[in-house]
C-alpha cells in the first residue's frame, strides 16, 4: 500500500486545512469516480446528494470487506482529504463504517469534494485507488409566524403574550436564533424566551409582559439573519387592543389533520355559551364550535372549497361577560388540498385473493401517479434481511433490482372530487409476473406535470397535458439506459431527498418545483405469500415454529422449515406435522426461517432485536423444579370483591412420577396473608386442576394469593382483586350555573366522548339524582342558624334522565324535581351519570351542586348566654335577630310574616323592613 498522508487530524494541529488546500492544488482537477460500479465491492454507501451542515461524512464498507481488514492495522487520519478543508476527527463508527466528524458545523450552501483513499485500506487496481464523492451542504434560510396571542391574566384581561415560531432549512443553533428577533411594545423592549426542538429546526418563542392598557398599542417583530448568514430581514406589527375593547382579532383556515376555521379574539371567550348562530359561514350547516382561551375552531362537518362570507355577531361574550362591540363580516377561502399520496396499510406480506395481488393507497389532487418496482431476488432475500426488517430499504442495490417503471392514470375512473382523498388500487399481477420468494419494492410518486392543484402560471411546460402513450411504461430489462442507473453507484444511504436547485421557501407551494420530488413518494415491501409463521424460542433455545394459511388460519401441514444463521448457513431443516407445527432442538445463532411450500415462500427474522414484546401478557411459565413443572393461570388478570373468581394449575412431570392419588393442595389467602379457602386434589392423568372460588362482596382489596403445593414444591400466582374500573368514556355535565334552585329552570347540556377524543355517538345514558341535607349558610350571616332542626330530611334517588346521546354525543334535559316540604334548608344535589358502551360496560361521572329548595330563607340569631354555662336566665330581656334572606345572600324587602314556637307556645313576629329587625 501507499503512505499518503494527505490529512492530519489531532489537537493543537492548526494547519490541517492549509495542508488539504495545498495537497489539492496538487492533485489539479477533481474528478468525482464513486460512479465506477467497480467500487461497489468494497462501498457500500457514502454521503452524498444534500446534507445538514451538522453531518458527518461517511463510507461504509461492504460486509465482504470489512471481513477481510484488520481495522487497528489502517491509519483511519490519512483515509479522508477534504476540499475546502474543515478540521475534524475520524472514527470508526461500526466494523464497516468510517466517519469524519468535523470540529464545527460546516458552512451552509458549501460544495465537498471528498477523496478517500481506498488503497489505504486494501489492496486495489490503480483506478481504484482513490474512491472521490462530493455533497452539497442545504443553504441556510428561515421563516417567522406569529401562531396565536393570548391572555395570561383571565380576571384583569392586563397582561397578553404572543407564541410563534421561527422554521430553518437546515438545523442552527438556539443561541444563534436568539439573536434574529426583537420585540418592542412603546418602544421598551419585551423578553422573548425561546425552546428549540430536537431537531434543530423548528424554535419557538414566547413574548410575555405585553400590556393591554386603556388605549390601543402595537408590538413590533423585527428580525435580521446575519446572525445565521442568512441574508433576510423584515419586520411586522401586531395589533394590542385596548383593555376595555373585546373584539375580533383575525381569521384563518387550517386543513391539516382535519380542516377547521380559527377565528381569534382580543380576550378569552365565555365557555359553555351556545354559539349557533353567532358565527356563520354562509350556506354551510351544523358547524361543530370549540372554544380555547381566546379562540374558536369551527369545524365543518365534511370539507369545503371555495371562499365564503363569514359573520360574526355581537352575542359572543368574553369571559367577564362583556359582549362585542361590533359585527364582523369577511371572506375566508377554504384552498383545495396540496397532492399528496399516502399508503393504506403498513402491512408487508400480501396474500392471493379472488382479484389477484392488489395493493391499494390514497392519493389527492394528482390525475397520475409514477410507479416503480424493485425486485429483490429470492437467493437475496437472506442477504437482504441481515441489514434491513421487511420495511426497510438499505443496500437494495446490492440485492435487486428496478423490473418496472409505469405512469398509472387515475383521472380514467369512475371518481367525480379529485380533490379529496380517494382510494385507488394497483393490479401487481398487470404489473409484474410474481416470481417465488422474491421482495417487491413498491415506490409510487409523482410529478409535478400530474398535478391537479390549481395554480395560476404562465409557464406553458410545467402546466403541459402529461402523456399518456405507450412509452410511459417501461421495463428496465429491455433498457440499457436505466439498467446502467441503476448499476452505476449513485448515492448511498445518506440521500436527504434535496436537489441542487431546491429553494427551502417553496417546499410547501404545489406550484413550484420544490413541492415535489422523491420525497413526497411513498414506498412499500410486499411479499407475495400466504404463508404466516410464528416462532417461539424456549429458554434453552429451541425452537417451536407454527405454519398457517393467511387467508384460512389452517395449519399448514408437511411444508418444509429451514433454520439458517447470520451468515446464511443452513442449520436446520424438518417438514411441519398436522398442526403446521414444528419443534427443532437447541441451536445456537439461529436468525431466519424460511418456509417452502410448492413455489411458495415465507421468512421470518428471529433475532433478538425484532422479537415481540410480552411485556403486557403473562408468559413466564415456570421453571423445572425437582423434576416438575407447575403453572398457575386464570381467565383475566382482575376480579372485584364478589366476582368468582376461576382459576387452573397445569402441572408437568418431567423427570420421575409422581405417584397416584398424590395430593395437590391448594391454598388461597388475602391481602393480610389470612388463608380463606383450602382444597385438596389427588394426581390425575391430565394435569389440569381446576378451582373455582367467591370472594365476600366485602371481601378486602390488594394482591390476593394462590399457592398449589405438590410434595416439596410450590407454586404461586398474584390475584389483584380491585374495585375501580377504569373510565372509557369522558363525560361532562354542565347546568351553566353554581346551583340550582326550585324558582329557576335548571336544564342541563351533557357531551360524552371517548377518552382518545372521538365522539361518543347513539350511546344508552342514565342520570340519577341524590339529594341529601346539607348546612345552610350565608357568608355576610356566619352566627346565624338557618336549618329548621325539628325537621329531617331522608335521602331521595330520583332518574331524571334515561335516554340515547345524539350523533354528536350531546343530550340536553330539564332537571327540575320536586321536593317535599321535610328539607329542613339547603341540600346537596348529588348527579351520578353512566354512560353505557355498547358491549354493556359502562363508564361512570360524579358531579355535586347546591340545591336550595325553597325560595327564601330564615335565620336566627340567639343570643349566647351566660359566659359560665351558655344559658339564658330568666328576669333578663334577650334579643333575638331574624333575617330574610333569598338564595343569594340577599335580603328580602318584602314584609314576612314569621311563626316560631319556644316551648310548645307560638309567637309571631312581623318583619319591619324599614327597620331590618324584629
Amino acid at each position: 500500500m501507499k503512505n499518503k498522508k494527505n490529512l492530519y487530524i489531532g489537537g493543537g494541529i492548526a494547519t490541517v486545512s492549509l495542508i488539504v488546500f495545498v495537497l489539492f492544488l496538487l492533485k489539479g482537477s477533481q474528478e468525482v469516480t464513486a460512479g465506477n460500479p467497480d467500487f461497489d465491492k468494497y462501498i457500500s454507501a457514502y454521503t452524498s446528494g444534500i446534507v445538514s451542515k451538522s453531518s458527518s461524512i461517511t463510507v461504509k464498507l461492504t460486509s465482504e470487506l470489512a471481513d477481510l481488514i484488520n481495522r487497528e492495522e489502517i491509519d483511519a487520519n490519512s483515509l479522508f482529504s477534504i476540499s475546502p478543508g474543515i478540521d475534524g476527527k475520524v472514527e470508526w463508527t461500526d466494523d464497516k463504517t468510517i466517519e469524519f466528524i468535523p470540529d464545527e458545523v460546516m458552512p451552509s450552501d458549501e460544495k465537498f469534494f471528498i477523496e478517500f483513499d481506498l488503497d489505504e485500506i486494501t489492496d486495489v487496481s490503480k483506478e481504484l485507488e482513490s474512491f472521490n464523492f462530493e455533497f452539497k451542504t442545504i443553504k441556510q434560510s428561515f421563516e417567522l409566524n406569529i401562531e396565536e396571542q393570548k391572555t395570561i391574566d383571565r380576571k384583569t384581561l392586563k397582561w397578553q403574550k404572543a407564541l410563534g415560531i421561527v422554521k430553518t432549512a437546515d438545523v442552527e443553533s438556539t443561541e444563534n436564533i436568539e439573536q434574529i428577533l426583537t420585540a418592542t411594545q412603546n418602544g421598551e423592549e419585551l423578553t422573548i424566551h425561546w425552546s428549540s426542538e430536537i431537531n434543530g429546526k423548528d424554535h419557538y418563542f414566547e413574548i410575555d409582559s405585553i400590556q393591554r392598557g386603556k388605549k390601543a398599542s402595537v408590538v413590533m417583530l423585527e428580525w435580521d439573519g446575519d446572525p445565521i448568514d442568512v441574508s433576510i430581514e423584515g419586520s411586522e406589527e401586531f395589533a394590542i387592543p385596548s383593555i376595555d375593547d373585546f373584539k375580533f382579532m383575525k381569521a384563518k383556515v387550517i386543513h391539516y389533520p382535519d380542516q377547521f376555521l380559527q377565528i381569534q379574539f382580543s380576550d378569552p371567550i365565555k365557555e359553555n355559551q351556545n354559539l349557533d348562530g353567532l358565527i356563520t359561514i354562509q350556506d354551510i350547516e351544523n358547524v361543530r364550535y370549540i372554544i380555547d382561551d381566546n379562540v374558536i375552531k369551527i369545524y365543518p362537518q365534511t370539507r369545503i372549497t371555495g371562499t365564503f362570507p363569514i359573520q360574526i355577531h355581537q352575542g359572543i361574550k368574553n369571559v367577564l361577560n362583556y359582549s362585542l362591540k361590533q359585527q364582523e363580516n369577511f371572506e375566508v377561502s377554504f384552498a383545495e388540498r396540496k397532492p399528496l399520496v399516502r399508503l393504506i396499510n403498513k402491512g408487508v406480506i400480501l396474500p392471493d385473493s379472488e382479484n389477484g395481488l392488489i395493493m391499494p393507497f390514497e392519493a389527492v389532487n394528482l390525475r397520475a401517479v409514477d410507479v416503480q418496482i424493485i425486485q429483490i431476488f429470492e437467493n437475496n432475500v437472506i442477504q437482504f434481511l441481515q441489514v434491513n426488517d421487511y420495511k426497510g430499504e438499505y443496500q437494495l442495490k446490492r440485492v435487486g433490482k428496478p423490473i418496472v417503471k409505469k405512469t398509472v392514470r387515475l383521472d380514467n375512473s369512475d371518481i367525480v372530487d379529485f380533490g379529496k382523498w380517494n382510494r385507488f388500487y394497483l393490479d401487481l399481477n398487470e404489473l409484474i409476473k410474481t416470481e417465488p420468494g422474491a421482495i417487491y419494492r413498491v415506490q409510487i410518486g409523482f410529478r409535478r406535470s400530474q398535478s391537479l392543484f390549481n395554480c395560476e402560471s404562465d409557464d406553458e411546460e410545467e402546466n403541459a397535458e402529461i402523456s399518456f402513450e405507450e412509452e410511459d411504461w417501461t421495463s428496465y430489462e429491455d433498457s440499457e439506459e436505466e439498467d446502467s442507473n441503476w448499476d452505476g453507484y449513485e448515492n448511498g444511504d445518506y440521500y436527504d431527498n434535496y436537489y441542487y436547485d431546491y429553494n427551502w421557501s417553496d417546499r410547501d407551494d404545489p406550484c413550484k418545483n420544490a413541492y415535489y420530488g422523491e420525497r413526497r413518494s411513498v414506498a412499500q415491501n410486499i411479499v407475495a405469500s400466504n404463508i404466516g409463521l410464528i416462532t417461539k424460542q424456549g429458554n434453552d433455545r429451541s425452537l417451536t415454529v407454527f405454519a398457517n394459511d393467511i387467508r384460512t388460519t389452517e395449519p399448514l401441514k408437511n411444508i418444509d422449515i429451514e433454520i439458517y444463521n447470520y451468515q446464511q448457513q443452513l442449520l436446520a431443516t424438518q417438514k411441519t406435522d398436522g398442526d403446521g407445527k414444528v419443534v427443532f432442538p437447541p441451536m445456537k445463532s439461529t436468525y431466519f426461517v424460511v418456509a417452502k411450500q410448492d413455489k411458495e415462500r415465507g421468512y421470518l427474522k428471529i433475532s433478538d432485536a425484532v422479537s415481540l414484546s410480552l411485556s403486557r401478557f403473562d408468559v413466564s411459565g415456570m421453571a423445572i423444579r425437582k423434576g416438575l413443572k407447575g403453572f398457575i393461570y386464570g381467565e383475566r388478570g382482575v376480579w372485584r370483591p364478589g366476582d368468582s373468581i376461576y382459576l387452573t394449575f397445569v402441572l408437568k412431570e418431567e423427570a420421575e412420577k409422581l405417584p397416584d392419588n398424590h395430593p395437590i393442595v391448594f391454598e388461597f389467602r388475602n391481602p393480610q396473608n389470612q388463608l380463606v379457602k383450602r382444597m385438596v386434589n389427588r394426581k390425575n392423568s391430565s394435569g389440569f386442576y381446576i378451582y373455582r372460588i367467591k370472594t365476600n362482596e366485602d371481601a378486602p382489596t390488594g394482591f390476593w394469593n394462590a399457592r398449589v403445593k405438590v410434595g416439596g414444591v410450590d407454586f404461586t400466582k398474584t390475584v389483584k382483586i380491585e374495585t375501580v374500573k377504569p373510565n372509557r368514556l369522558k363525560i361532562k355535565l354542565d347546568f351553566n350555573k353554581k346551583y340550582l334552585s326550585i324558582s329557576d329552570a335548571n336544564s342541563a347540556k351533557m357531551e360524552v366522548k371517548w377518552l382518545h377524543g372521538a365522539v361518543a355517538k347513539n350511546l344508552k345514558t342514565n342520570v340519577q339524582v341524590v339529594l341529601n341535607e346539607d348546612k345552610t349558610s350565608f357568608l355576610k350571616y356566619p352566627d346565624y342558624q338557618f336549618d329548621d332542626p325539628t325537621k329531617s330530611f331522608n335521602t331521595e334517588y330520583k332518574t331524571i334522565f334515561e335516554q340515547k346521546v345524539d350523533e354528536n354525543g350531546k343530550a340536553t334535559f330539564s332537571t327540575n324535581f320536586s321536593v317535599n316540604k321535610s328539607a329542613p334548608g339547603k341540600l346537596k344535589a348529588t348527579f351520578m351519570t353512566k354512560v353505557f358502551e355498547n358491549g354493556g360496560d359502562f363508564s361512570i361521572d360524579q358531579i355535586s351542586m347546591p340545591y336550595y329548595a325553597f325560595k327564601s330563607y330564615t335565620g336566627i340569631k340567639l343570643p349566647k348566654g351566660d359566659k359560665a354555662r351558655g344559658m339564658l336566665l330568666t328576669d333578663t330581656t334577650h334579643r333575638v335577630d331574624i333575617v330574610i334572606l333569598d338564595k343569594d345572600g340577599k335580603i328580602i324587602n318584602e314584609n314576612h310574616q314569621i311563626e316560631l314556637e319556644f316551648y310548645k307556645i307560638k309567637w309571631k313576629w312581623w318583619w319591619d323592613k324599614s327597620a331590618n329587625n324584629v
